[in-house]
C-alpha cells in the first residue's frame, strides 16, 4: 500500500538528509487536498517567501544581537549592532545564507565579546 500524503511528510520532516523543499512542496497537495487554505498558503510562504504585505512568523525573526564587519564602498563597518533580522526570503534562500554564515570561521573572541545584552537604546532602536 502506498504511503499517504501525511505519511510522506512526516518521513521527510524526520530525515535529515530530506528536501525541505520537498516537504514544503508536499504540504501545499495536502493543504489542497483537505481543503485547508491556511496550510496550503503557509507551505506555499515559506517556499517562496514572505512579501511585503505577508506578517512574517515569529521563527523568521532572529531574536539575538548580531553584530557584523563588512564594507561598502570605502566605508569599513566594524562591530555594527543588527537588532532585528527578518528572514523573509525562500526557505532554500534562507538556508543558503544561513549554510554560508555557519562555514565562515568566527574570530577569536570571548563569548563575552560575542554576546552581550543590548541597552535600552540599543533595543528601541529601528533597524
Amino acid at each position: 500500500m502506498a504511503d499517504s500524503l501525511l505519511d510522506q511528510i512526516e518521513r521527510d520532516a524526520l530525515d535529515e538528509n530530506a528536501s525541505v523543499a520537498t516537504a514544503l512542496r508536499k504540504c501545499v497537495a495536502l493543504g489542497g487536498r483537505s481543503g485547508s487554505e491556511t496550510l496550503r498558503d503557509w507551505a506555499a510562504r515559506e517556499l517562496d517567501g514572505y512579501e511585503g504585505g505577508d506578517p512574517l512568523p515569529d521563527y523568521r525573526v532572529v531574536a539575538a544581537v548580531i553584530q557584523l564587519d563588512g564594507m561598502a564602498g570605502n566605508n569599513w563597518v566594524t562591530g555594527q549592532t543588527v537588532l532585528r533580522v527578518a528572514l523573509g526570503g525562500p526557505t532554500g534562500e534562507v538556508r543558503r545564507w544561513i549554510g554560508a554564515v555557519e562555514s565562515r570561521p568566527m574570530p577569536a573572541r570571548s563569548w563575552k565579546q560575542v554576546w552581550k545584552r543590548p541597552t535600552a537604546a540599543e533595543r528601541s532602536r529601528p533597524v
